[in-house]
């Protein structure tokens, strides 16, 4: 069981969702949904409390695509 951050108020479903994709091991994953739902926010957390990253595609010129 990972860490859960205190700042996630809520997110009970949402959070032991990403503990078990952590679980079954490394893995590509993808999240989407809604904007402003707190994507960003939730993987942000999940990351500091694994030590893993995370690269986040957006839109914008190819070389600033290339350059993130």
């Amino acid at each position: 069981m990972l860490f859960r951050p205190t700042a996630l108020i809520g997110r009970t479903s949402e959070w032991e969702g990403l503990e078990r994709f952590v679980e079954r091991g490394p893995g590509f994953g993808i999240v989407y949904g809604q904007r402003r739902a707190g994507k960003s926010f939730l993987l942000d957390h999940l990351v500091a409390a694994t030590g893993g990253w995370r690269y986040q595609a957006i839109g914008g010129t190819e070389r600033t695509q290339l350059d993130d």
